[in-house]
This record gives structure tokens, sequence and C-alpha cells, in this order.
């Protein structure tokens, strides 16, 4: 058996650090659970054009595609996001996060 030095491994023992650990990872899930529900996560998991008016940018877009007579013929989804599965919730993700980066840092014109 190796002799280990002494003190090596105390950092991950310390119950200081387990402490300080486990209220980051609670702050950081409290915080990511409430912008979800915030910001109406769930339904943008829908096929829903409403989901697209939750931003208030995409509203005047949504009130003309409520009114247009291609209402009848496509949602948002059909022609904005792939099809399969995988394909269109990892789409709908990344544009999800790239908006919600621009909205953040103002690197976004407010077009309402």
């Amino acid at each position: 058996m190796t002799p280990v030095a002494a003190g090596a491994n105390d950092r991950r023992y310390n119950p200081f650090v387990r402490i300080v650990l486990a209220l980051l990872a609670g702050v950081l899930l409290g915080l990511g659970l409430f912008t979800f529900v915030y910001a109406k996560g769930g339904s943008y998991l829908t096929n829903d054009p409403a989901a697209c008016a939750n931003c208030h940018v995409m509203s005047p877009r949504y009130q003309a595609w409520l009114k247009s007579p291609h209402r009848r013929a496509a949602v948002c989804n059909d022609c904005h996001a792939p099809s399969g599965f995988a394909a269109k919730y990892f789409t709908k993700a990344l544009n999800g996060f790239n908006h919600s980066l621009a909205f953040t840092t103002g690197r976004f014109p407010d077009g309402s």
C-alpha cells in the first residue's frame, strides 16, 4: 500500500467545502428552475405557435400569422424547425439559448 501524503485528500472530505458546493448547486438549480418557469419554458416543448409570442418581440409576427390564411396551412415549427424529434428540440434549445443571450446582453434590436 502506498502511503498518502498528509492533507492530500483533505479538501475532498472537508465538510465546509461540501456545504459550499451543495449551496452553490442549490442556488444554480433554483435559478435555473425559476428562469424556466418564469420564461414559460414548458410552452416551448409544444407545437403551439402561441409559444412564439411569449417573447414580446415576436408578438406582432404572431398577430400577423393569426390573421393570415397561412395559419390554416402551417404552424411556426413546420417551417422554422427541422423535422425529427432530436433535431427539432436541439434546434429549439439552441435558438432559445441564443435568443436569451442576445436579449440579456442587449445585442438584439427590440422591434416592439
